[in-house]
């Protein structure tokens, strides 16, 4: 996290492969990489009607989450200010992108990994897994593309997802020591979205947290 917060910047460059959202890549002068997603560069148009402002906090919190469950799937993200613009900075990560592994890339993933990425997109309200938002690095998952999640507006609670890497829990009870860790750190998880979100977003955490803890088995397509 302080090479993202403080490393000097040798190049960043417009990404190619960015999606509805501005973003560019970061070289640091250690040589390690990031992308960049300025509040500027949001989509305006994507965001407004399903209530998702300030994406780019969006992306610290889904991270800040991720790491009170202890689930170590969304890369260290943080807010910084490159050239005189704001947004989020998240660490570049390896591995194959979602839409582009062949079904022998997905079999490898850990099953505890695919839970952990469902329980964290049900916690967030993530409306936006594509496959190309995870990248795939062994039997490890990396969750990437998190702005369209914790709505300010009632009624994005997650739809049923349609990927096929979550085909193979489809049905499936969900295992009670996810539900545990998750009961833990609700407080947590509810108090910090309302510090850097607001109430809205924090009473929609809650009611999806809640949800969650109910929920007996996985509901995807």
């Amino acid at each position: 996290m302080k090479v993202l917060r403080q490393e000097q910047i040798k190049a960043i460059i417009r990404n190619p492969e960015q999606g509805g959202n501005e973003s560019h890549i970061v070289t640091f002068s250690d040589g390690s990489k990031a992308v960049f997603k300025p509040a500027s560069g949001e989509s305006k148009r994507g965001l407004a009607p399903i209530a998702f402002p300030n994406a780019y906090k969006r992306e610290v919190a889904a991270y800040e989450i991720d790491r009170m469950l202890g689930f170590g799937i969304v890369p260290p993200t943080t807010i910084r200010t490159i050239k005189g613009e704001i947004g989020s900075l998240q660490k570049w990560v390896s591995g194959m992108r979602g839409d582009l592994a062949n079904p022998a890339d997905l079999a490898k993933v850990s099953r505890d990994q695919i839970n952990r990425l469902l329980v964290l997109d049900h916690i967030l309200g993530a409306i936006d897994r594509r496959a190309r938002n995870f990248f795939i690095e062994g039997k490890r998952l990396h969750a990437i593309d998190n702005g369209y999640s914790l709505a300010e507006r009632a009624g994005t609670a997650p739809s049923p997802i349609n990927n096929s890497l979550y085909q193979k829990l489809r049905g499936q009870s969900i295992p009670k020591k996810y539900q545990n860790i998750v009961r833990s750190r609700r407080k947590d998880i509810v108090e910090y979205v309302r510090r850097s979100l607001g109430e809205n977003a924090a009473l929609n955490t809650a009611d999806r947290v809640d949800q969650f803890l109910r929920r007996k088995k996985w509901f995807v397509l």
